[in-house]
């Protein structure tokens, strides 16, 4: 036996949830090592994935496990148990069948020799040869499931509770705390409740005060760190988090009174811009910052420069560059760079930080519209019946459907917003959308537009200059994604 065949990967994965009482890393460790050396197998490498969804494709150590068999290290890969290679279902598990079954992914053709899977649970693609595929995909599919089901009980527990004004759980929002108290309306059931925290509300007021006077974000973040005010977490105040704090709903109903909440969303909630501007025949399709960047230097917007579109208009212009600057107005620096790069790093950043959050969208419903509905079939129905045959028991039955169309016509019709799981996650969505569709995503998610700080490039490796991206400065409107 050969020191490839003779050899193991091993690959554990412990979810954000996990915790020592119900999932233990050094059982599931020497768990793999033993089913390694019941096999007779030498441990060449163990990959763990501490606190990564199994929903995520590219786990670096799961890619890093599978990538020990693609380039011929080791024979055998060695799961802790079936369904926590992957929670994405049949799609993530044909990736691991490819590897397992030597196969090129995009041709299927076999390129390599076949490397067997075995898990702590007894999945053993040697063992099992003719059912192993079907019973991999089922584990698969049921983890896929389960995930479903968990997130949807979530959103729902969160749904029931902020109905009745009770706290859902998670972090305490700054400026409240949590009390306990019974419920009238819940045969006095004892529930967790958010007020206002008085030393923190105050924090709060003051920079409101400081903002509707005219302040800038940042000077109220420059003032919070002179006066060592951190947030809950014993951070520093960012721009993002602190408007984020300001906006959210617990601030709008414990801290401030609703004229002010108004008013500082009108101050600090983004403007939508317009959409991209076509400049010197340029297609404004193969742009995803065009319209939402600012130039660092002078405020102004960002435009584009440079090179033209090929005949199939897929090219990128050149860069971005400080409208002000190129038309000779004055700007200190001058933002310039190049558009490409900067495209392919703001969608990085967008994917990090809202990839793996599930994509709920809004859907609009007309109250009132279904029973102004009712109440028209319904008197239509008795003026018929009357012309029919005109009776006694008819004409008032005709009087009755008119009285109730009459009410139901001086009944308001409301638009009601809510939200709905589209069962996609952001990078799911992402991927799916064309461009104007990626830029409504990122556009939605922005607290401000897009900043491009004035800079040259970075010297790269040898004696080459590379795009500096630390020159963009984006404000989510998050700013730290949810745990999932």
């Amino acid at each position: 036996m050969n020191n490839v065949v003779g050899s193991a990967s091993l690959y554990i994965r412990l979810s954000r949830q996990a915790k020592g009482s119900n999932l233990s890393l050094d059982g599931m460790i020497n768990d793999c090592h033993k089913l390694a050396a019941s096999l007779g197998l030498h441990v060449y490498a163990v990959h763990i994935d501490n606190g990564k969804s199994g929903a995520i494709r590219n786990r670096p150590e799961f890619l890093a496990w599978l990538d020990d068999a693609r380039k011929g290290h080791v024979g055998t890969l060695i799961g802790s148990h079936s369904d926590r290679l992957t929670r994405e279902g049949v799609n993530a598990a044909a990736m691991v069948l490819d590897v397992v079954e030597g196969k090129d992914p995009t041709t299927g053709a076999v390129v390599r020799s076949p490397v067997r899977l075995a898990t702590v649970d007894g999945l053993d693609s040697e063992k099992d040869s003719e059912a192993f595929r079907w019973r991999f995909v089922i584990a698969a599919e049921v983890a896929r499931a389960e995930r479903e089901r968990i997130r949807d009980r979530n959103v729902a527990t969160k749904e029931r509770l902020a109905a009745t004004k009770r706290f859902p759980g998670g972090a305490i929002p700054y400026g409240c705390q949590v009390v306990e108290r019974p419920d009238p309306l819940d045969g006095g059931k004892v529930g967790k409740y958010l007020e206002r925290k008085e030393e923190e509300a105050i924090v709060l007021e003051e920079v409101a005060a400081r903002l509707l006077r005219g302040d800038s974000v940042r000077s109220c973040v420059h003032w919070l760190s002179t006066e060592g005010i951190k947030t809950r977490r014993g951070r520093e105040w960012q721009r993002t988090s602190l408007i984020s704090t300001l906006l959210s709903a617990p601030s709008g109903e414990h801290v401030f009174n609703p004229a002010t909440h108004r008013a500082l969303a009108e101050r600090l909630q983004p403007k939508r811009h317009g959409g991209v501007k076509h400049n010197g025949g340029r297609p404004a399709a193969h742009l995803l910052v065009g319209g939402i960047g600012k130039c660092g230097g002078c405020g102004g917007n960002l435009t584009t420069a440079g090179g033209r579109p090929k005949d199939d208009g897929t090219a990128y212009p050149t860069r971005y560059t400080c409208m002000g600057k190129s038309k000779g107005q004055a700007c200190p620096g001058g933002a310039t760079i190049n558009a490409k790069a900067c495209d392919e790093e703001i969608e990085r950043r967008f994917l990090k930080r809202y990839g793996i959050q599930p994509y709920m969208e809004i859907r609009t419903v007309l109250m009132g519209g279904e029973e102004l509905e009712e109440a028209k079939a319904a008197d239509a129905a008795a003026q018929k019946a009357l012309s029919e045959t005109l009776s006694a028991e008819n004409f008032a039955a005709a009087q009755e459907a008119r009285t109730k169309l009459e009410a139901a016509q001086a009944q308001p019709i409301r638009r009601q917003d809510t939200l709905h799981l589209t069962g996609e996650t952001f990078a799911e969505r992402w991927q799916s959308s064309n461009l104007e569709g990626r830029r409504k995503l990122l556009i939605d998610n922005l607290a401000e537009p897009v900043v491009v700080l004035p800079g040259r490039p970075k010297q790269g490796p040898g004696r080459g200059k590379v795009v500096n991206l630390d020159r963009i400065e984006i404000a989510w409107l998050i700013d730290e994604p949810d745990e999932d």
